[in-house]
Order: C-alpha cells, then structure tokens, then sequence
C-alpha cells in the first residue's frame, strides 16, 4: 500500500507542477483547472502511506496481552 501511496502523491503533485506549464496526466485530464481535487489525491497517497506504516509497526511490535 505504500508503493501505491507514492503514485498518488506523484501523480497529485505532478498534476499541479504540469498544469502550470500546460500540460497533463492524460488519465488526470478530466480534472480541469482547479487544484483541490489534485491536493486530495496526493493527501490520500499521504494516508495511505502512515496507515501502512502504522499497520507493519503494529506487527513487528505487538502489544502484549496481560495474563
């Protein structure tokens, strides 16, 4: 999941760096000129990433059960 966090990221962040030069993702082209939605989707890659790392630290560490 964090492989997939870092496309989103990319692929937000990219959006807005290449619809300031005039260009865009043709998957991302439905989007038009405003950047909220591009902010979302690399905030979703965002979370994405820290659920993921949170989840592999809960494995490598889990908590201890009181006997």
């Amino acid at each position: 999941m964090t492989k997939a966090g870092f496309y989103f990221i990319g692929f937000g962040i990219g959006s807005i760096i290449l619809n300031a030069i005039g260009y865009e993702f043709t998957i991302l082209m439905w989007l038009g000129e405003g950047h909220g939605v591009r902010l979302a989707i690399a905030a979703i890659g965002v979370a994405m990433i820290i659920i993921d790392q949170t989840r592999i630290k809960e494995e490598e560490y889990p908590e201890e059960e009181n006997q």
